[in-house]
Order: C-alpha cells, then structure tokens, then sequence
C-alpha cells in the first residue's frame, strides 16, 4: 500500500491511500480478468482468452481499441465462427507459416501467477500443433505510466522452429503513427507496403496522401483503406497519438540479427480505417527442442495538451515525458 500526501495552497493535509494490489474482475463479459493499477495508469488482462491486453488506460482514458461485438466471446465462440479479436494481442511469425496453427495460444485459456501487487505472470497451455510453450510477464512500474511485457517461447517439439515475436496491439483509429526511418537499409524509400493477391513486399512508389515524411521520421494518420506497411529501422520504438493520448513502444533491436522472417522489417503497422495496429518483431530465431527464446515490449503512455507532432518524438523518448 502507498500513501500519497498533498499539500494544499492554505496548508491543508490530504492523505489518498492507493491500494497496490491486482484486482480480479469482470470486463466487457469476461469474468476473470486481471487489473493492474499504480493509482495513475491501469492495465486489463484477459489470460481467459489469449492473454491479451484489453485496456491500457491513463486517468480512465483506454487507448486500445475495443469491439463490443466480441464481448465476453472465448476460445469455443472463435473455434466455432472465427473473428479478428480486439485488444493488445501478441503472436509469433513467420506469419504465413504460424498463423495457420497457433489457434491455442492465440485465442485458448492462459494460467496466472501473481507475482505482486505490480506484476502478472501468465502461461500459455502447450502448444503442440505450434510447437511452443508462451510466457509473458507483464509489470506495471509503481511510480511511472509505464508497462513491461516480457515474452519467452520454449520449443517444445522434437524439432527446430523457426520464429520471431510479432507484437498486434490494436489502437483506436483516426490517430497519428510515428516511426523511424533508415533509408540505408533494404527499402530505398525507408519504408515497404505490404501487397496481396500474390503476397508480396514492395517499396512504396505511389503517393499516399496520409504518409508524411520528414526528419527521417514517418508520420501516418490512421484513416481511410487498408494499408500495411513496415520499417527496418534500428531505433526500436514506434508512437501513436489519439485524442490527447501518447502511447510510445519500445522495444529490443539488433543490427546483428536477422529479421528474415519478418520481410527484414523491425516495426510494421497495419490500419483499416476501424483500427489501427502497432506490430513490432523480434529478430528471426532457429529454435532447438527445450531452447527458449525472450523479447521485451515497453508501452509508455503519456497525456498532451497540445499539437502533437515529430518535434515531440525525441524529448519522448530521451526524456520520457512531454
């Protein structure tokens, strides 16, 4: 438990205790989800299906998108007529490859260990079909507005796998993505689209009117058709601004590693126009059988109260605050 004291301009004690524990409640029809809270931000996680983050919010305000449609929906509704769930989701690539077999760790039931009052461990069942066992630990820092994910895979087949973490969080559309640009890499533009009907990766030639690019840095307002499009950026961090809300990604880069599985790219983002979707991978593993493999995810949230834009990215992420 923390006690907080205030001091009043006509010095006047306020004592507000903040009571430092996970709570377990229903959310949005799931009985058994998990809240984490330091009295400032607050994190919902549903280990019932996928282990997925379902809120991520800052004085009451949830930047993840939500779809009431899927409310209280579980692994058997998914089996028996697939969607495309809501939520901070996670997953592992390579993505025509996992994405046919990961049915249970993506959408199946998760145990919980509670570790403290801060941090919550949950444990994938194992996954024969996919061929892993996945772990994430999720700490909310007591003083800070800031959420550690830590992912770890073991393979538990007889055989190697071939994988990379592959962050899926859904954030509310109509916002604005920032992400870095190296344009000595593999994508002369800085930047590829994603293309289908043949899958493909290509570097972007034509203009797109909600793509701006300036200070090496991409800015993109989350409306309109469908795009997906990715960086091979060193930097590791991407940032979406909604509706007074900054929600920074941090996360672990290598230019030693291989990112082969994820068409070279470090940071992809994806939007529709209902959502958008912030995805940064981990570089390319060769698993042996009982090996395990980690990656780190850091969201930051912030409020603004003015014009967000590129000049604010760095004072974020050297400072990390407006």
């Amino acid at each position: 438990m923390l006690r907080i004291v205030l001091l009043t301009c006509v010095n006047l004690f306020f004592y507000l205790t903040v009571m430092a524990e996970i709570v377990i409640k229903e959310y949005r029809g799931w009985k058994n989800c998990f809240v984490i809270s330091n009295g400032h931000c607050e994190v919902i996680i549903l280990p019932e299906t996928g282990g997925r983050v379902m809120s991520f919010s800052l004085a009451g305000q949830n930047i993840i998108y939500e779809n009431a449609d899927f409310d209280g929906k579980t692994y058997q509704d998914w089996q028996n007529e697939r969607f495309d769930p809501d939520g901070g989701r996670f997953d592992v690539g390579p993505e025509q490859a996992m994405v046919k077999k990961h049915d249970l760790t993506w959408m199946g039931p998760w145990e919980t260990e509670i570790i403290d009052d801060y941090t919550l461990k949950i444990t994938s069942q194992p996954d024969t079909l996919l061929g892993l066992r996945t772990t994430r630990i999720f700490r909310l820092e007591t003083g800070n507005n800031v959420l550690h994910i830590d992912q770890s895979i073991e393979n538990i087949s007889n055989q190697d796998i071939k994988a990379h973490f592959w962050g899926r969080t859904l954030v509310k559309p109509d916002g604005k993505l920032y992400m870095p640009l190296r344009f000595s890499g593999y994508f002369k533009n800085g930047f590829a689209r994603f293309l289908w009907n043949p899958n493909r990766v290509v570097t972007a030639k034509e203009k797109d009117k909600r793509i701006t690019i300036a200070d090496d840095i991409l800015e993109f307002h989350a409306v309109g058709k469908v795009i997906k499009a990715g960086v091979d950026a060193f930097e590791g961090w991407m940032v979406y601004v909604h509706e007074g809300l900054v929600m920074v990604k941090e996360f672990e880069v290598s230019k030693e590693k291989d990112y082969s599985a994820s068409d070279y790219m470090t940071g992809i983002f994806f939007s529709n126009g209902i959502f958008a979707e912030m995805e940064p991978c981990s570089p390319t593993s060769i698993l042996p059988p009982g090996k395990v493999q980690s990656f780190r995810e850091t969201w930051k949230l912030f409020k603004h109260s003015r014009d967000f834009s590129r000049r604010d990215i760095a004072n974020l992420i050297e400072n990390e605050g407006l």
